[in-house]
C-alpha cells in the first residue's frame, strides 16, 4: 500500500503503524536500561544518528500502545545539504486525525523490504546485546553473592573458633572504622580499636590504609537477611600489653581518678592502682592532696595479675627515702618534739618530720602508772617532747619514750609511800590475779588476790571505780613494784583470823614474796596488759612449782 493510500485509508494505515509501533515499543523496553549506552553511541557516531533519524522520519513512532491513534509524523529533509539546524526546523509534527488532514502531508518514499529487514535486524541485535548484558550482570551478581556467602561462612568459623584475620583499614566512619577482609566490609568500633576507651582522632586517622590483626567480635543479621560483621582489636592488644609488662618496670601514665584508698593510673588503656600506702614516703591521709586527675606520674610495677587484668603500682619507691639519715638525725638519747598522729591499743605514733614517725609504746608513757590505752594521757594533734630510745634506717623504726623526759618517781617512793603507809586508792582493773589500783597521779599499785580477805565466808568483790582503804605492804623500786593490801575493820579481821591461823602465820613471808612476783609480772605485762602463765596459778600451785612446801 502506498503512503497516499495509507492516508486515504486511515484505519488500515493505523493498523500497520500500530504493529510497527508495537515492535518499536518492544525494542525500547528491552533496551530501556541501556539509555546511557545509546547516548554514548549518539555522541560518538553522527552518521548512525543521521541514519536513525532518517528511519524515525520514515516510520511513524507510537509513543505507547494506548496512543496508536495519535501518531507523530515527520517530513523528510528537503535536501541533504541543509544544515542540521535548518533540517530540524523543517520538521512538522501534526496529529493525523482524518483523511483531509492527511492529504496535506507531502509524499515520501516508503522503506523497501530490504531496508526494513536491515532495520529490524539492527533492532534485534541491540535487543540481543542488551539481553546478553543483563544475563551477564545477573551472573556476575550471582557469583558475587556466592563469593560473599563463602566469606561469611569463613568468618563465622573464625568467630566460633576464636581465631584472628588480617583486615585493611579503609576509612573513618561514624562510631569507628570501616575495614575490609578480601571483598567483605567489616565494622571496627572506636571502643575496640585500641586499649583506650576513647582513642584520639589522630590515632584513628593514622591507621587508615594499614593492615591489622582482628578478632571477629560479632556477626549480626537483620530481618531482611543483611549481615553486619563487627571486628575487635582490644583482646589482642590486651594480651600483648600484659605479655610485655613485668614486675619492677618503671611506667608512666595519667591519673584518671582518685579514691580514698588510692589512685588509678591509665597505662595506655589499662589502669593500674597506686595504693594510698604506696603514694609517698610521707604518710598520706587523702590521695587528692598528692596528685590530681590528669597529672602525669611515674610509678614502679609491684605486681601483675594477667588473669584479672590488675596492676599494682608504687610511687614512693621512686622518691628518696627520708629514713636514709635517720640514725644521724635521731641518735638514741636525743630529746625531740613531735605531734601525736595516731593512737593504737599498744601505743601512739609520733610524727617527727615528714615521712618519719616514731612509736611511743604504752610502757614508755609513765613511770608508775599502768597505761592500758594511750588516750588516757594523750590526744591526737597534741605536741609533746619525747626521748629517742633507738633508731634504725634499715628497719625504718624509731622507739620513743615519754616518761624519760620527767624525773623517775621510783627513786623517792620510799620517802613518799613507805611500807606501812595507809591511804585511799581507786580500783582501775579487777582480774582473777588481783586488783590494779591507782594510788595517786604517779603510781599504780597491785593488790594480789591473796590479800583480799573473805568477809562473811565469801571473798569480797571490788569493781572498777570503787574507792577503798589500802596499806603499803612491799616496795621494789628496781622492778617498779608496789604491793598493796586492803584495810579491813576489826570485825572483818576477826572472821578472817579464825580461819587457819597457824597456817597463815607460817606462810606470811612466802605470801609476801609471791605477791611481789605477781606485781612485777603484772607491771611488765605485754602491751595488751596480759599476764604471765605463772600469774594464773594459785598460791599452792606456785609454791609447788618452786619446790616449796
Amino acid at each position: 500500500m502506498t503512503e497516499q493510500e495509507q492516508l486515504q485509508n486511515p484505519d488500515e494505515g493505523s493498523s500497520n503503524n500500530a504493529e510497527n509501533a508495537a515492535e518499536s515499543i518492544n525494542s525500547a523496553e528491552i533496551s530501556d536500561n541501556s539509555s546511557k549506552l545509546a547516548d554514548e553511541e549518539t555522541a560518538g557516531n553522527s552518521a548512525d544518528n543521521a541514519e536513525s533519524e532518517a528511519e524515525s522520519n520514515a516510520s511513524p513512532i507510537v509513543e505507547n500502545s494506548t496512543e496508536a491513534e495519535s501518531l507523530q509524523v515527520y517530513t523528510a529533509p528537503v535536501a541533504a545539504s541543509v544544515p542540521e539546524t535548518e533540517e530540524k526546523e523543517t520538521f512538522v509534527s501534526e496529529n493525523v486525525d482524518n483523511s483531509t488532514e492527511a492529504s496535506a502531508v507531502p509524499d515520501r518514499p516508503a522503506l523497501s523490504p530490504e531496508e526494513q529487514a536491515e532495520a529490524d535486524k539492527r533492532a534485534a541485535e541491540k535487543a540481543a546485546a542488551k539481553a546478553a548484558e543483563k544475563a551477564a550482570e545477573a551472573e556476575r551478581r550471582r557469583q558475587h553473592k556466592e563469593m560473599l556467602d563463602g566469606l561469611f561462612a569463613e568468618l563465622e568459623k573464625v568467630h566460633s573458633e576464636g581465631g584472628t584475620v588480617e583486615v585493611t583499614i579503609l576509612e573513618r566512619i561514624k562510631g569507628g572504622m570501616r575495614a575490609q577482609y578480601k571483598d567483605l566490609r567489616l565494622f571496627l568500633p572506636a571502643s575496640h580499636f585500641s586499649l583506650k576507651r576513647t582513642p584520639t582522632e589522630a590515632e584513628m586517622q593514622s591507621a587508615i590504609g594499614q593492615t591489622v590483626l582482628v578478632h571477629i567480635n560479632e556477626i549480626q543479621q537483620d530481618e531482611q537477611g543483611r549481615k553486619t560483621i563487627v571486628a575487635s582489636r582490644r583482646k589482642l592488644m590486651t594480651d600483648e600489653f600484659f605479655s610485655s609488662i613485668k614486675d619492677g618496670d618503671i611506667v608512666e601514665g595519667r591519673v584518671v581518678s582518685t579514691a580514698p584508698f588510692g589512685v588509678f593510673v591509665d597505662l595506655n588503656g589499662i589502669e593500674g592502682l597506686i595504693h594510698i600506702s604506696r603514694l609517698s614516703n610521707v604518710r598520706v591521709d587523702d590521695p587528692s592532696q598528692i596528685v590530681k586527675k590528669g597529672d602525669l606520674v611515674k610509678a614502679k610495677v609491684l605486681s601483675v595479675d594477667k588473669d584479672n587484668q590488675r596492676i599494682s603500682l608504687s610511687r614512693r619507691e621512686l622518691e628518696e627515702s627520708p629514713w636514709l639519715r635517720v640514725e644521724q638525725d635521731f641518735p638514741p638519747g636525743t630529746r625531740v618534739k613531735g605531734i601525736v598522729r595516731r593512737l593504737a591499743d599498744f601505743g601512739a605514733y609520733i610524727g617527727l618530720r615528714p615521712g618519719i614517725e616514731g612509736l611511743l609504746r604504752n610502757a614508755e608513757l609513765s613511770w608508775g602508772r599502768r597505761i592500758s590505752h594511750p588516750s588516757e594521757i594523750l590526744n591526737v594533734g597534741q605536741e609533746i617532747e619525747v626521748l629517742v630510745i633507738s633508731s634504725s634506717a634499715e628497719t625504718k623504726r624509731i622507739a620513743l619514750g615519754l616518761k624519760q623526759t620527767s624525773p623517775n618517781p621510783w627513786d623517792t617512793i620510799n620517802d613518799v609511800l613507805p611500807v606501812g603507809t595507809s591511804t585511799q586508792a581507786t580500783v582501775r582493773q579487777s582480774s582473777a590475779n588481783g586488783l590494779i589500783v591507782s594510788v595517786n597521779d604517779q603510781f599504780d599499785g597491785f593488790i594480789p588476790r591473796s590479800k583480799v580477805k573473805n568477809v562473811g565466808g565469801k571473798a569480797k568483790n571490788y569493781t572498777a571505780g570503787e574507792t577503798l582503804e589500802i596499806t603499803v605492804v612491799d616496795i621494789n623500786p628496781d622492778n617498779f613494784s608496789l604491793i598493796l593490801a586492803p584495810v579491813y575493820t576489826e570485825a572483818e579481821l576477826s572472821v578472817e583470823e579464825s580461819d587457819n591461823r597457824p597456817s597463815r602465820r607460817n606462810n606470811n613471808e612466802r605470801s609476801r614474796r609471791n605477791d611481789r612476783e605477781k606485781s612485777d609480772a603484772a607491771f611488765h605485762a605485754d602491751n595488751d596488759n596480759s599476764v604471765t602463765f605463772f600469774d594464773l596459778l594459785s598460791d599452792a600451785e606456785q609454791r609447788g612449782l618452786k619446790g616449796e612446801s
